[in-house]
């Protein structure tokens, strides 16, 4: 692992009072949920087609505020 993002972990974990070991380990759920959606995605696109462009702004208006 590279020096600068073993330290990079090391200060996020700090910041959220984790052991490294935990902050990573709830970094890769993060990480597996977002596939895990990006999957469930894919396939309701497969069967419905695209997403509009006014659908995409609806979603990231209710996500983002």
């Amino acid at each position: 692992m590279p020096a600068e993002l073993a330290a990079a972990i090391r200060e996020a974990a700090d910041a959220e009072m984790q052991c490294e070991s935990e902050w990573m380990a709830e970094a890769v759920r993060q990480r597996a949920k977002r596939l895990d959606l990006r999957e469930v995605i894919a396939e309701w696109q497969a069967e419905h087609g695209a997403f509009t462009e006014e659908e995409k702004a609806a979603a990231r208006a209710e996500l983002y505020g």
